[in-house]
């Protein structure tokens, strides 16, 4: 059952799973997070083959924040695995239908933690604006990775969305 107050996703990074541990521990992962809960939200994972990640639909009630949603569903993994993997977090919509805009700043926070060799394990997709270092003239990091998962996703309405957005910020 879901809470209605908002959803996000959270995409738990598996190729460490396959370097640090091994399939056994890969499957029991996915097992471990097909469904999990605590204290005001609720959550169900899919495995993202194409990524190499877990996708986590998480809903929550009224007052609920990701950041310490996703510490505590972390938490649980180290507790049960000993790995603790890099996850990314989408932001937050409020109906079901917008999801995948989630998901897709989910899979950015991912990438941009890959591409910048962050130490950061839990990344929100909003904190990559403030981490940004862009020379002069560019986009900003956040949005080129938005539009570039977007399109490897096939949305369109997203990627236009991120397109518009960049043409209106200028350079």
């Amino acid at each position: 059952e879901l809470y209605e107050e908002g959803y996000f996703v959270m995409l738990v990074d598996t190729r460490m799973v396959t370097t640090e541990t091994s399939i056994q521990n890969q499957e029991f992962l996915m097992s471990f997070l097909d469904e999990i809960s605590g204290v005001g939200y609720q959550a169900y994972g899919s495995e993202m083959l194409s990524t190499q990640a877990i996708a986590l639909l998480v809903s929550f009630e009224k007052g609920g924040q990701p950041s310490r949603i996703a510490k505590e569903i972390v938490a649980k993994i180290v507790l049960e695995n000993v790995v603790a993997p890099a996850v990314g977090i989408g932001g937050i919509v409020h109906e079901l239908s917008m999801i995948n805009h989630s998901y897709i700043e989910g899979l950015a926070a991912l990438e941009y933690q890959t591409l910048s060799g962050s130490s950061h394990k839990i990344l929100l997709y909003k904190d990559i604006k403030h981490s940004n270092r862009n020379d002069f003239g560019s986009y900003p990091v956040d949005e080129q990775l938005k539009l570039r998962q977007s399109l490897q996703q096939g949305d369109l309405e997203i990627a236009t969305e991120t397109i518009n957005e960049m043409v209106e910020k200028g350079v």
